[in-house]
């Protein structure tokens, strides 16, 4: 072999060296471009996944600082069926008091007794299927003439399908004793559940 064939086989040899380390260059640049908005991609979202931690953590924080202000929402917010059996209650309630001349003040359907079934919701009664039961406490107008007062309570106790007594609390008038003063009913009413 001769100088010139050996100075050109070097050459080419060289220049597919430098081809090679080129098209390696590249390709590897394009890899490491490719890792590099991967890489910025994931940083970005664990930086939103932390900030979302954290205004999590504050708001449970709130939260907890502000439970009684949760507890007293919750009481508010009542199922709407809840609502039905009361807005039917308060109707029944008040027809009956108008009938016997009394006059209603309040009704009462936080009984201790409804906290039994979660919700305030009616309670199984009876052993009857479909049938559930709802405490309420019915309060009226002072002073109350006790025949009046009577009256009223015949015209519940009368309607035994749907409610019945539970409790009477009642204070004499000590100036006139055929009037009671702060008379409050207690009943149980029954209910077509689910």
């Amino acid at each position: 072999m001769n100088a010139i064939k050996l100075s050109r086989l070097l050459m080419t040899a060289i220049l597919l060296m430098i081809g090679a380390v080129a098209a390696s260059y590249y390709f590897s640049s394009k890899l490491l471009s490719a890792n590099v908005a991967q890489t910025n991609a994931i940083k970005a979202q664990a930086a939103t996944a932390s900030e979302d931690i954290t205004r999590l953590k504050l708001l449970a924080s709130e939260l907890q600082n502000k439970q009684d202000a949760v507890n007293r929402a919750s009481q508010i917010v009542s199922d709407t069926k809840q609502y039905q059996y009361q807005d039917q209650i308060v109707k029944d309630m008040n027809a009956f008091a108008a009938a016997a001349g009394v006059r209603v003040l309040g009704y009462d359907f936080s009984n201790p007794q409804n906290k039994a079934a979660p919700g305030g919701q009616p309670q199984a009664s009876l052993g009857i299927k479909g049938v559930k039961t709802i405490n309420a406490v019915v309060t009226l107008d002072k002073p109350v003439d006790f025949d009046s007062f009577l009256r009223f309570l015949k015209a519940i106790e009368n309607n035994l399908t749907k409610m019945q007594i539970t409790g009477v609390n009642m204070i004499p008038d000590l100036n006139n004793p055929s009037q009671i003063n702060n008379p409050t009913v207690g009943l149980q009413i029954y209910v077509r559940g689910n």
